[in-house]
């Protein structure tokens, strides 16, 4: 699995608990003004972390989530926010998110979370990719070529 994170992280707690459980990411900052390039394909799920809070947050994802739909992207979204009200979620939620996890939250229910998201992925992805001789199997992360 292969997720993409956006924002900043307020420690490394969220990389280190990817990385143990063998989940690969990449780690971009939060756009700006520039779209957002999100490959087809490339990754299972997107997790947008912000550390704005309450309906300042809300009204930030509200004008950025349809700019990232826009923009192309369609993987599973997951928002993760500081103290988020009932409706501020909803507002985030019909911006354009699939999921929004508010702290305090565990480690484990964001890594449930992004497993339960990659499952909902809409396309269907196979285990091994080939291109001729090369041979790329993404559930082990274990690329083969010729001998």
């Amino acid at each position: 699995m292969r997720v993409l994170l956006i924002g900043e992280t307020e420690n490394e707690k969220i990389p280190q608990a990817l990385r143990r459980d063998h989940i690969l990411y990449d780690h971009i900052p939060m756009p700006g003004t520039e779209p957002l390039l999100c490959p087809e394909g490339l990754y299972d799920v997107a997790v947008l972390l912000t550390d704005s809070t309450g309906k300042a947050a809300a009204q930030q994802l509200a004008t950025l989530l349809p700019a990232l739909r826009e923009d192309g992207m369609s993987v599973p979204l997951l928002i993760v926010a500081a103290h988020l009200s009932a409706r501020d979620r909803i507002l985030v939620l019909d911006a354009g998110a699939d999921d929004v996890l508010t702290q305090p939250y565990l480690l484990g229910e964001l890594l449930a979370r992004i497993r339960a998201l990659s499952r909902r992925s809409p396309v269907l992805q196979p285990r091994l990719l080939q291109a001729g001789d090369l041979s790329l199997d993404r559930g082990h992360c274990l690329l083969h070529g010729p001998k």
